[in-house]
C-alpha cells in the first residue's frame, strides 16, 4: 500500500502532469468559448450563400475542414490519444484539398451508384 502511495505523491510532484492539465483546461476552455461559437457562425455563413447564390462557399467549406481537423486535434489531446499540443504549440491544420471534404462524399455516391447498376 505505501508503494502506491509513494507513486501517487511522485506523480503529484510531476510538472509535466500539471503543465498538461493546465493545457488540458485551456484547450477545453479554447473548445467551448471560441470554437463552438465560431462553427454556427461558419455554418449560418454557409447556409446565407447557399440560399442566396444557390451554392456553398469554397473558401468557407475549407476553412470548415481545416476547423474540423484542428478540433479532432484538440479533442485527441484533451482525451489522451495524442501527447502533441494542438495549434498555436503546432501548426494549424491545413485543409487537404476539394477530395478531402466534399469530393470524397461525391465520389463514394458515384462508387455506390456504379456498383448497384453492375
Amino acid at each position: 500500500m505505501s508503494e502506491d502511495m509513494d507513486d501517487i505523491v511522485e506523480n503529484l510532484r510531476e510538472p509535466s502532469a500539471w503543465a498538461r492539465v493546465v493545457f488540458m483546461l485551456g484547450f477545453s476552455l479554447v473548445l467551448y468559448m471560441v470554437i463552438i461559437p465560431l462553427t454556427l457562425l461558419l455554418t449560418l455563413a454557409q447556409a446565407l450563400f447557399s440560399v442566396f447564390t444557390g451554392e456553398d462557399n469554397d473558401n468557407l467549406r475549407h476553412f470548415g475542414a481545416s476547423l474540423l481537423a484542428y478540433i479532432s486535434q484538440v479533442v485527441r489531446f484533451l482525451t489522451f490519444n495524442s501527447d502533441e499540443r494542438p495549434f498555436p504549440f503546432s501548426d494549424f491544420p491545413e485543409d487537404e484539398g476539394e477530395g478531402s471534404v466534399k469530393g470524397e462524399s461525391e465520389e463514394a455516391i458515384a462508387q455506390t451508384k456504379h456498383q448497384t447498376q453492375t
